[in-house]
């Protein structure tokens, strides 16, 4: 598991500074986090073509602001730029994964990622039995 110090040392502060993992724990962090990135990346797509989809066929809105604004634009802004917001975040993340902030971030986009994948997925349930 990428959040848990392999030495039994819980204290925030690593041998390689405050908020960061051992020299032992950083390769597997870093191919941990690569792959989170990488789920992260495809259900970010999915999200964004299942929303694009949901909104064709009326039964939903965008629920930010921002990305209904580039929506009621043209369906391929909204991509570009919810795209560009996802390849930048990862990006920071994945370059600064090993450190303790970066995985809980990384772990937190995976987390909500995996709650809207849901969403979409009990949409596509619901919408079938009706």
């Amino acid at each position: 598991m990428i959040w848990k110090r392999k030495n039994n040392d819980h204290s925030w502060d690593g041998p390689t500074g405050p908020g960061r993992f051992s020299r032992s724990e950083q390769a597997h962090v870093t191919r941990s986090a690569i792959l989170m990135t990488l789920l992260v990346a495809v259900m970010n797509i999915a999200d964004a073509l299942l929303t694009l989809f949901w909104i064709s066929k009326g039964m939903a809105k965008e629920a930010n602001p921002i990305m209904d604004a580039l929506i009621q634009e043209s369906p391929w802004l909204f991509l570009a730029g919810k795209g560009l917001l996802i390849v930048v975040g990862l990006a920071l993340l994945l370059r600064f994964c090993r450190s303790y902030l970066a995985v809980g971030g990384l772990l937190l986009a995976f987390g909500v990622y995996a709650g809207i994948m849901t969403w979409h997925f009990t949409g596509f349930l619901l919408d079938n039995v009706r």
